[in-house]
């Protein structure tokens, strides 16, 4: 069994908290990508959607 001393338990408690904070960080930016990356899918769907249209007036 390995005994820690206080102050290791200490150290490895702050470099916890460090961490959680950095994870927490990096998912609110992935978050944001994912927000990001949507509206540019939707952009991309509209012009596909009035290129689409543009052909059938041109065909019509």
């Amino acid at each position: 069994m390995n005994i820690n001393s206080d102050q290791e338990i200490k150290e490895l408690q702050s470099e916890l908290a460090q961490t959680r904070q950095k994870l927490f960080h990096a998912s609110r930016a992935l978050e944001s990508a994912h927000i990001v990356l949507k509206q540019i899918k939707l952009e991309i769907d509209q012009l596909d959607l009035r290129a689409t249209l543009d052909l059938l007036d041109i065909a019509n």
